[in-house]
């Protein structure tokens, strides 16, 4: 997702998770309330631009029980309303968040390359291993998987997983201290 933005000023909140088989979701609530506001006053009306790997949004229908397909325009979600404190969860297809870490651990491992395997062959919508969004796990994910290979998701710059060699540096002389500190101490 690029942006969440009210059209009447409405708060927000929204997040977006993968659940037990690695299917991505998000959930978009209004957080409008308060004591005496009627039920328009607390609706909601909300814009979300999605990246364009999302290719459809499909909610559950609190009503009815029954998947909804929501359609895109331009990789947007226009004027979706809401009443004032729900929410909608919603599925979707293509992965905004990291395409070919199958497993979503936040690395390009092995383990990825077991969840294409164990789907490869597979055709549809929202596979856990198309990270090309293609509708079909194959080569192509494979592929994709591969160029990433050892690499690991960063937030925000983030760190690297293993330390350089002046943070060993920076170690060993600490723990020098410490030991010789504690045998001066110890005397």
């Amino acid at each position: 997702m690029l942006s969440v933005t009210s059209n009447d000023g409405a708060d927000a909140l929204i997040g977006a998770f993968r659940d037990d088989n690695y299917q991505p979701y998000f959930m978009l609530t209004n957080l409008r309330h308060g004591a005496g506001m009627t039920e328009s006053e607390a609706m909601g009306s909300f814009k979300i631009i999605f990246d364009d790997t999302v290719n459809a949004i499909y909610r559950l229908n609190r009503t009815t029980g029954q998947i909804d397909v929501i359609p895109l325009v331009n990789h947007s979600l226009i004027e979706h309303e809401l009443g004032g404190g729900s929410g909608d969860l919603c599925n979707y297809t293509g992965d905004f968040l990291h395409p070919c870490d199958y497993n979503a651990n936040g690395t390009f491992d092995a383990a990825d390359y077991t969840v294409w395997r164990n789907h490869l062959g597979q055709s549809g919508i929202n596979l856990v291993a198309n990270g090309n969004h293609d509708g079909a796990v194959n080569q192509l994910d494979y592929n994709c998987w591969k160029a990433r290979f050892g690499d690991m998701i960063t937030v925000n710059g983030g760190s690297s997983a293993v330390p350089e060699p002046g943070d060993w540096l920076l170690c060993t002389a600490a723990l020098v201290c410490a030991a010789t500190t504690r045998r001066w101490s110890a005397s």
